[in-house]
């Protein structure tokens, strides 16, 4: 391998009238530890203890236009993990998520987007996880105050967290400030 721990990776995008496409692949390798959910999915999808672990990512993105204003699209992720022999933690990890954006919403400049999807979830491998499915649902809107400034608020809710039914729903709010030089 390259080093300790690397990811490389490639993507191929094509547009052609407002539909866009996309196709991820990532290599990776690292030691244990390494987290294939990138901070996002479950604790099962962090469980990787082998000395030497290897992933193959892929990924498909697509988006289309609706009128002028309005934005539709979704991905669909991939991730096996290959463990070192003596670990036998192979897995296979998906994640999803379809999003819906507004341009111009009440004001010019002004965006409303929602996602809604799945985090990184173990289907299938030793650490498959069987109690539930977690979503998340993500409602945004970025205000542009002015040319350089703007602000976004949103909230979010993480429905069955960790990929437990039983497991109470998640609330939050967020506030992202953009300054443009």
């Amino acid at each position: 391998g390259i080093g300790n721990n690397y990811d490389l990776g490639t993507q191929l995008n094509l547009e052609a009238g407002g539909f866009k496409i996309g196709a991820t692949y990532v290599r990776s390798e690292g030691n244990a530890g390494t987290d294939f959910s990138h901070k996002t999915g479950s604790g099962k999808a962090k469980l990787f203890t082998g000395s030497a672990i290897k992933s193959d990512s892929f990924g498909i993105q697509a988006s289309t236009k609706l009128g002028k204003k309005t934005k539709v699209g979704g991905w669909y992720g991939l991730t096996n993990v290959d463990e070192d022999i003596n670990a036998g933690g192979d897995a296979t990890l998906q994640n999803w998520a379809v999003f819906a954006s507004i341009k111009d919403f009440a004001k010019k400049g002004n965006v409303l987007g929602m996602t809604f999807g799945m985090p990184p979830k173990v289907t299938s491998g030793t650490n498959k996880e069987t109690n539930g499915t977690s979503y998340l649902l993500d409602v945004t809107y970025r205000h542009k105050v002015t040319d350089r400034l703007s602000l976004q608020p949103g909230v979010y809710a993480v429905f069955n967290p960790n990929h437990t039914d039983s497991n109470s729903t998640i609330y939050g709010a967020v506030l992202n400030t953009t300054f443009k030089f």
